[in-house]
């Protein structure tokens, strides 16, 4: 653990933090990859297959609203003089717990009454995966001073973005391990992930604890909220395009493609990973926010462009070009808001921010 400091005050980056957050996030990409793995095949054993609509609902509404309100009830937690940690650490254990119930229920899947209360602990799981999730990253803005904090964004967005870049490698590990011993390693990379981050983070934490997060944040604007909000927004439209859209597109409107539509999607997953490292490096020492709403309007438009052209060319260099704008927002959106957002108020933010991520990506899940 590292001396209780400012982190905007000691110019350093406090990477053995950085590594823990970083586990974390992993922990929690390789738990929605085993998600979507087994909950088709978990819903058939049982005969649930009718259930499956309800549980992408329930995930999409549970995706945009639970890290708002999470951040919310951390910020009022700390300016009441709580306990920070209580929704961290709530969430993490509670969904180790859940994970552990559930490998359970399917070893015993035989049993009737399982077949009542799986879709249950099924939502209790997607809760419990989102309450932790704004209060963890909100804590990037004591690991580093600020003008670093957008290489080491780019080095947490790297990290997370390249297991899910790896998902066929993920998917045949998981196989491997089958579905009891996934959900049981689940539960345990969660808690030991979780348990180190806190570990980790002690003294960042009793330093929130300590200052009551009073700090020299400007006063909140609207229009500060309203861009963290567009650039959340944009990027889960980025992302919701290359998981859903394009695929689709390349199997039924672009012919003489040389690789697969998966492949070609999975791939630019991994450039938008590299590409993130890179940009957060780039802006390190920069002023973010000038570099915002131009992001905003290259993918917008990069996008509209590779959906109405069939040009495989033109089609690859806008799928470029907006994966590009889509990792300069991701390493900078989260900086902006440290800098911007009343003390008060930033865990909410970054919960806004993760929310708003997951709205216009859950919709392009439903349509396509």
């Amino acid at each position: 653990m590292s001396t209780i400091t400012t982190s905007s005050a000691t110019g350093i980056i406090k990477y053995p933090e950085v590594i823990g957050l970083i586990s974390v996030n992993i922990a929690i990409a390789i738990s929605w990859i085993a998600y979507h793995e087994y909950q088709p095949q978990l819903l058939h054993s049982l005969n649930l297959e009718h259930l499956s609509d309800f549980l992408l609902y329930a995930k999409i509404i549970i995706l945009v609203v639970v890290p708002p309100i999470a951040g919310y009830i951390s910020d009022k937690i700390m300016n009441k003089g709580g306990r920070y940690i209580l929704v961290l650490l709530t969430g993490i254990y509670f969904t180790a717990m859940i994970f552990m119930i559930v490998a359970t229920m399917i070893s015993v899947a035989h049993l009737q009454w399982v077949a009542t209360v799986i879709p249950v602990f099924l939502v209790l799981w997607l809760i419990g995966m989102n309450v932790f999730h704004a209060p963890a990253n909100a804590l990037i803005d004591r690991f580093a001073d600020r003008k670093y904090l957008p290489f080491v964004m780019g080095l947490v967005i790297m990290c997370t973005q390249m297991v899910y870049a790896l998902e066929p490698i993920v998917i045949s590990l998981i196989s491997f391990f089958g579905d009891v011993l996934t959900f049981v390693v689940g539960g345990l990379l969660i808690a030991g992930t979780g348990a180190y981050f806190y570990y980790r983070t002690q003294d960042e934490i009793a330093e929130l604890q300590i200052n009551s997060r009073e700090e020299a944040y400007s006063p909140n604007d609207f229009e500060d909220w309203v861009k963290i909000f567009l650039g959340a927004l944009a990027i889960g439209w980025a992302h919701g395009l290359i998981m859903n859209y394009i695929p689709q597109k390349l199997s039924t409107q672009i012919g003489g493609f040389p690789i697969s539509d998966d492949l070609f999607a999975f791939l630019l997953l991994a450039f938008a990973a590299l590409a993130a490292f890179l940009i957060g490096k780039w802006l390190q020492g920069k002023d973010v926010d000038k570099y915002i709403y131009g992001a905003m309007i290259t993918l917008l438009i990069s996008s509209v462009i590779f959906m109405l052209i069939s040009n495989k060319e033109i089609f690859v260099i806008a799928a470029i070009a907006m994966v590009l704008a889509q990792s300069l927002l991701h390493v900078s959106i989260l900086p902006f808001a440290f800098t911007r957002i009343s003390a008060s108020k930033v865990t909410f933010a970054v919960g806004v921010f993760f929310g708003g991520t997951e709205l216009l990506n859950g919709m392009l899940e439903v349509l396509f």
